[in-house]
């Protein structure tokens, strides 16, 4: 989280090619922001997450996009569908095969028979340079995706170092003014208390459309033992 804060205090706007990352990930429909389809299977915990922490995180993405002009188009996630992303085994841009996608299942169950639950505490926000909206999640969760990468060594190479969880994307620059506007907040807000979250199970789910708009769960494990249950 340091290293993107520095990374926005040292420009004055948004870049158009950054932001294009991130236009590339929605279509329009009937005058609103659609994310688009893409085929991503992912470890994750959430789908929901606990309540107090869920409404504290709308509340956060309302409060942003009421900063914005009306010309600033900024896409909002479904309070239902926040989630931390734990692992990621396939990207968009990736293809595993279906063997490995099926063995995954009893793989990520044996790798979790022995990790140990965890709380992320969530503490601040960041506006990151392609747009994202995120909330800063604070915990160990270094030791669960080291543990997963060794179980599963197929599985996309890149995978985040955060606990953060996504809450919306700014799609357009609007000059230095509404910039610094961002940036002040966001930098008076860093200790800003959004709540916790204790983690005792993933989800081994398929995603279809962007922000886990359409998606199908194939398995839940808990943390610390029992066996997968079918989604």
């Amino acid at each position: 989280y340091v290293q993107l804060r520095e990374r926005m205090g040292q420009r004055d706007d948004f870049q158009p090619g950054d932001l294009d990352t991130s236009r590339a990930l929605f279509e329009e429909g009937n005058g609103e922001l659609v994310p688009r389809a893409f085929d991503v299977w992912t470890l994750l915990a959430g789908l929901p997450v606990p309540t107090p922490l869920c409404r504290a995180l709308a509340d956060l993405a309302e409060e942003v996009a009421a900063l914005l002009p009306a010309d600033v188009r900024f896409y909002r996630v479904r309070p239902s569908a926040y989630h931390w992303e734990a692992f990621i085994l396939q990207r968009p841009d990736e293809r595993l095969t279906g063997a490995q996608r099926r063995a995954a299942v009893e793989l990520a169950a044996t790798a979790l028979e022995a990790a140990v639950p965890l709380t992320l505490h969530y503490r601040g926000w960041l506006l990151t340079p392609d747009g994202t909206l995120i909330a800063c999640g604070h915990g160990p969760v270094d030791p669960l995706r080291e543990t997963l990468r060794h179980s599963l060594p197929w599985a996309s190479p890149r995978q985040s170092e955060l606990g953060h969880i996504s809450l919306g994307r700014l799609l357009d620059p609007d000059g230095s003014a509404l910039y610094e506007r961002l940036m002040e907040r966001m930098a008076a807000e860093r200790q800003r208390d959004l709540g916790a979250f204790s983690i005792d199970r993933l989800r081994y789910v398929h995603e279809t459309r962007w922000y886990m708009q359409e998606r199908r769960q194939v398995a839940v494990f808990c943390l610390g033992g029992n066996a997968p249950v079918a989604g």
